[in-house]
This record gives C-alpha cells, sequence and structure tokens, in this order.
C-alpha cells in the first residue's frame, strides 16, 4: 500500500510526510493545467480524438488504484536523479507551450508525472504501475508528419476494402482519387472514421481492458492488446461500411444530423464487443490449455 505516512529514518530516502505529499500533488495538478487546455483547444475537440479523455480518466485512476492496492513500500525517489529530470523536462515543456506543440506539451507533461511519482513514491512504485503509466503514453497525440502519413495508408485501405466489400453486397460504389463514390454521391473517408488516433484510442481502450482482465497473466495481455489493433480496424471497416449502406439508400442527407457521431459510438461499442469475445476464447482455448488454473480477473 503507498502510504506519505511520517519520515521514516531507515534507507537512503525517507518518504515524504503528508503535507509534502499534497503540495508536490497540487503543484503538479496546476503544472500540468496548460497541457490539458491544449489538448482540448486541439486534439480532444475533433471525433478522432474524443475517447482520449475518457482514456486520461481511466489511466490515472488505474495508477490510483495500482499505488493505493500496491504493496511496494514507497520510498522517495534519488534527488539527484529526479531533481535532473525535471531540470531537462520543464524547460522544454515550456518552450513548448509558448510555440503551441501539442506532442511535446503532451509528452512532456507525461514525463513529469512520471517523474514526480518516482519523486515522491520511488522506482519500485513506477515499476508497479508501468501498465497503466504505459497506457497514459497513448494520450500523447502523435507529431503531424507521422499522424499524416499513417491517416493516409489507413484512408487508403478503408476505402478499398469498403468499395470491395459493398460490391461484393450489391452496392453500387466505385473507388476515385481516393474518395468512394455511392451511385452519384461523392465520399470522403475522414481522420475520424479511418485515422490513427481513433485507432490508437481504440487500443487504448483494449489494452487498459486486457490489464483489468489478465493482470496477473501477461500472455493474455499480450495477446488481447495485440489483437486490439485488427479489431479497431475492422470495428472503423464496419463503420464505413454503415455509412456507404445509408447513403445507397437514403442519399447523404441523414450524414448531416446525428447519425455520422453516432455511429462512431457504435464503432466504439462494436470494438469492445469484439474485445470482450476475444478474452472469453482466450479463456477457453489459450490460457487453460497452457494452465488450467488461469482465470481472468473479472467475469
Amino acid at each position: 500500500m503507498i502510504s506519505l505516512g511520517p519520515t521514516s529514518s531507515s534507507g537512503s530516502h525517507p518518504r515524504w510526510t503528508i503535507p509534502e505529499g499534497w503540495i508536490a500533488s497540487a503543484g503538479l495538478v496546476v503544472l500540468l493545467l496548460p497541457a490539458a487546455a491544449a489538448l482540448a483547444r486541439q486534439t480532444w475537440r475533433s471525433e478522432a480524438g474524443s475517447l482520449s479523455p475518457l482514456i486520461l480518466l481511466f489511466g490515472l485512476w488505474t495508477v490510483w488504484r495500482m499505488a493505493r492496492d500496491s504493496r511496494v513500500q514507497s520510498r522517495s525517489g534519488t534527488p539527484a536523479v529526479w531533481a535532473a529530470i525535471l531540470a531537462l523536462s520543464l524547460p522544454l515543456y515550456l518552450v513548448a507551450i509558448m510555440i503551441d506543440s501539442i506532442t511535446v506539451i503532451a509528452l512532456m507533461a507525461w514525463v513529469i508525472s512520471v517523474t514526480v511519482l518516482y519523486a515522491m513514491a520511488g522506482w519500485a512504485m513506477v515499476r508497479a504501475c508501468r501498465i497503466p503509466l504505459i497506457f497514459l503514453a497513448l494520450v500523447v497525440p502523435l507529431p503531424y508528419a507521422l499522424s499524416a502519413y499513417l491517416n493516409a495508408l489507413l484512408r487508403g485501405w478503408l476505402s478499398q476494402w469498403s468499395v470491395e466489400i459493398s460490391r461484393w453486397i450489391g452496392i453500387d460504389a466505385a473507388l476515385e482519387e481516393g474518395n468512394i463514390v455511392v451511385n452519384q454521391y461523392l465520399l470522403s473517408v475522414e481522420a475520424a472514421c479511418a485515422g490513427v488516433n481513433s485507432t490508437i484510442s481504440l487500443v487504448a481502450i483494449g489494452f487498459l481492458f486486457a490489464f483489468w482482465v489478465y493482470r496477473s497473466h501477461l500472455k493474455g495481455i499480450v495477446l488481447i492488446s495485440a489483437l486490439a489493433i485488427p479489431i479497431a480496424l475492422v470495428a472503423n471497416l464496419l463503420r464505413v461500411l454503415c455509412l456507404i449502406a445509408l447513403v445507397d439508400l437514403s442519399g447523404p442527407a441523414p450524414l448531416g444530423g446525428l447519425i455520422h457521431p453516432l455511429s462512431g459510438i457504435l464503432s466504439f461499442i462494436i470494438a469492445l464487443a469484439m474485445l470482450v469475445g476475444v478474452a472469453r476464447g482466450i479463456e477457453l482455448v489459450v490460457l487453460q490449455r497452457a494452465n488450467p488454473a488461469c482465470r481472468p480477473a473479472v467475469n
């Protein structure tokens, strides 16, 4: 259990007192407010990044639960180590805020948060919380150049397969310069439907789901996390196919209302349902064959 109690005289790095812990936590919250504001202003306002606040909340809650339930004795980290990291990361964080570099802002906010956890509770606690900390790193947006390149790849793949499947089920669809033509209507596959940010968000949820279901079984976490990528791609593909079918039946008018954002929620629900099915399959087929006593942590 993490405990910021009275300063201990044993060991080379005594624990922080409760007032010191509260002061450090409050200071960290104030320090990270510009990062949260920048993310809310840029990334979180788009449909492709709308799941990021949920990922952040789940990640912080998981870190808190892990730290609370951990049997690791909290002891402050080596001052020279965390002071050196903060001395490097804080100036980069401030410069990133000044030039409005969202990727560097989010990355430095994550580094500073992990460093403060290390300073307050030590390396053993950071290691105990490594899975949710990695999960929180998925909130960091990709650099624009890399994001644009991956978005182009995903849009091309999704458009091609959507057209092929649409033709197979009898819908008159064609691919024209990266856009989908349905009857006489031209549809553009945007980042919200097939972007790398939405895919990463779905993978992040799958990663955390795998952690809570198979917390003590690394094999289950690795399998579900790896399969979360194709599951996210299939969910996005089903979303585009449903929109194509809707345009084929009713024209593009319904897409201007709530149908488009609701389809994103539906694809997210489908992805979660597929993850649950994969988890059950792993439980019944893979893990129980390898170890009959291996069962998920929750039902």
